[in-house]
């Protein structure tokens, strides 16, 4: 099965102490995955926080998450769901590595 890969970059917001998540979706060969389903789970029970749909070069974003510990999984057709590691929305910058 082909894999999914997405680069996820965290931006936050201080004054407001809740985060912006950021990221792009791109495939093994490292081409844009546009219209790719990422989710924003909850690291204590993998509940669902948030949804988003990935543009067309790629890109997706998650406004407004509350601080926590939180992993992102990304989907679409004819790729295997990945799943990033586990991180912590703060009031710090964040950048979490590429997933492959």
């Amino acid at each position: 099965m082909r894999h999914l890969i997405f680069l996820l970059l965290a931006g936050f917001l201080a004054a407001q102490s809740e985060a912006q998540i950021t990221g792009i979706t791109k495939d093994p060969q490292g081409n844009v995955v546009k219209g790719a389903t990422v989710t924003l789970l909850a690291a204590k029970d993998s509940g669902i926080v948030k949804l988003a749909i990935s543009k067309e070069d790629g890109t997706f974003s998650f406004q407004a998450v509350k601080e926590g510990k939180y992993l992102v999984k990304a989907s679409f057709v004819e790729y295997q769901p990945t799943f990033s590691s586990v991180f912590e929305a703060k009031e710090a910058a964040l950048v979490i590595p590429d997933l492959k």
